[in-house]
């Protein structure tokens, strides 16, 4: 088998170069200089790295070609269609920053943040930041979180995307829970987002009520057709209440601080922020939604879900599956 080479040297004997040849690049000595070449799917360049003259050969001009792909018509179609749905559905939002911090030095490395923006809130910054660029309404509360936010008197669909560290805080999103109303569709969601400690493995998990039941998690549930509450993140891992060592430490250590002692992956946080975002689509806008948890490991390339059947969330409860030619006594 022969291989390629990786790299090509080449004199220009014509202004008109013939196809590339080098899988990376090529050099071509020309009458103008030393020009670089190379090419990839929908991309191709050339261009001088050192400008000389050299007399015999003939002059290159440099080039920068980029081809966009096209989308097919019918593609174009579909999706200007389902944007003139949603853009009929009169669906509203609003969304709120909530976070106490402020930006520190140490926030840099790891964070979202600039130098200019030490000193500031997080909240602030990030509501400022996105409002501009989505061209949205974001607003911010530098505060620490309580349940006083959070109100069923909205009367709309209300998911609490937590991304803290601690159990205390966890503790308070998960008492906004209990404004559901027992017998009625929860208005309250919880969307917790956490990753693990030294490792680069996290979780999404979604979940509304703090009192499970499979009787109120179905709308039939002999024939189930579709789910209506789901436990909350705190039932479905009672250990995200409990305290770490560190969250008792009289110093109160910061997140940058928590963080530098419990060193993440790199990119763990990104994959968390692309499966939450994908549950927040699916329970807010599409409906898809048929999942509750997702775990996920990016060193070994893992992923798994827990699905919204009644298999699944009965750990979660005591109760026991009464088949329908089965009798109860009173």
């Amino acid at each position: 088998m022969t291989i390629p080479e990786l790299i090509n040297y080449q004199f220009a004997t014509s202004t008109d170069l013939p196809p590339i040849t080098g899988k990376m690049m090529e050099y071509w000595v020309a009458g103008n200089g030393v020009f670089v070449r190379a090419a990839r799917q929908g991309l191709s360049a050339c261009f001088p790295i050192n400008q000389c003259s050299i007399r015999g050969l003939p002059h290159l001009t440099p080039y920068f070609h980029l081809q966009y792909p096209l989308v097919s018509a019918r593609l174009t179609l579909q999706i200007l269609q389902l944007a003139q749905i949603e853009a009929n559905s009169n669906k509203t939002t609003s969304c709120i920053v909530v976070d106490p911090d402020i930006i520190e030095p140490k926030n840099i490395p790891r964070q979202n943040f600039q130098q200019s923006e030490i000193g500031l809130y997080k909240a602030e910054v990030l509501a400022a930041r996105y409002s501009l660029g989505l061209g949205v309404q974001i607003s911010a509360i530098a505060k620490q979180f309580t349940k006083k936010i959070v109100s069923t008197k909205w009367r709309k669909l209300t998911v609490i995307i937590g991304c803290v560290d601690n159990a205390a805080a966890r503790a308070e999103i998960s008492s906004c829970l209990d404004q559901n109303y027992s017998g009625s569709l929860p208005q309250i969601w919880w969307l917790d987002c956490g990753n693990h400690a030294n490792s680069s493995s996290g979780q999404v998990m979604l979940g509304s009520t703090n009192q499970f039941t499979l009787e109120a998690a179905f709308d039939n549930l002999q024939k189930p057709n579709f789910c209506i509450n789901i436990p909350s993140p705190s039932e479905q891992h009672p250990e995200l209440l409990i305290p770490l060592p560190e969250e008792l430490n009289s110093t109160g250590l910061s997140c940058a601080e928590i963080q530098a002692r419990n060193r993440q992956s790199l990119f763990v946080n990104q994959q968390v922020a692309v499966i939450a975002a994908e549950y927040l689509l699916a329970l807010t806008l599409t409906g898809s939604l048929r999942k509750f948890a997702t775990y996920f490991h990016n060193t070994t390339g893992s992923c798994r879900s827990l699905y919204t059947s009644v298999n699944s969330l009965q750990k979660f409860t005591d109760e026991e599956i009464i088949p329908k030619s089965r009798s109860i006594s009173v």
